[in-house]
């Protein structure tokens, strides 16, 4: 009899403890209210693999022609650039999306063109711009990209 009563005795205990969490949590998604972020920093991080022994001359690529690009169209580069020491990436690249998630609308953004038209323009054409750009690609093993929202804790 005693197992008994203590088996009734643990179900009951059992049986209290859930409905009072049943009743906190239904109690929590009555409190719940739509909120949208306050001044939201999205940004667009790109990790980039360099092919073995690629990543100095890719790096040359960068600075030699894709910075000044940016210059010259007057376009907003990286705000940041990270090389990477561990992991299977060698370099995280992050732009703040001045238009927030917006800017996924575009499937060519006109700071792109801008920027592609400056690229142009400082190497001579399309023609150089297409070698150069198919020379920076062609020491790129792979890449990923994330959005991401800048972190709050207000």
């Amino acid at each position: 009899m005693k197992t008994n009563f203590k088996t009734l005795l643990a179900f009951l205990l059992i049986f209290l403890v859930a409905s009072f969490a049943f009743q906190v949590q239904a109690q929590e998604e009555e409190e719940m209210v739509p909120k949208k972020y306050e001044n939201p920093e999205w940004k667009y991080v790109v990790l980039i693999d360099y092919k073995p022994g690629k990543f100095g001359a890719a790096q040359k690529i960068i600075k030699d022609y894709f910075i000044p690009a940016d210059q010259k169209a007057g376009v907003p580069g990286p705000e940041l650039e990270l090389v990477l020491h561990s992991g299977e990436y060698d370099l995280m690249v992050i732009w703040a999306m001045e238009e927030g998630i917006e800017e996924m609308n575009w499937e060519l953004s006109p700071q792109s063109v801008k920027w592609r038209k400056a690229f142009n323009e400082m190497v001579g054409g399309k023609e150089a711009a297409d070698k150069i750009m198919d020379e920076y690609r062609s020491y790129v093993n792979s890449t990923t990209s994330y959005i991401s929202l800048k972190a709050s804790y207000d």
